[in-house]
């Protein structure tokens, strides 16, 4: 069970990473499409 937390948990720092690496356009875009979806 641990393992697997740890995998999602590197997952997420992960996503979390590149979205915040994006202009900041590209992220109101993909917070916008996130939203009404």
């Amino acid at each position: 069970m641990r393992g697997n937390y740890e995998v999602i948990g590197e997952a997420i720092s992960g996503v979390c990473y590149y979205f915040m690496r994006l202009p900041r356009s590209l992220r109101l875009l993909a917070m916008t499409y996130l939203v009404f979806t």
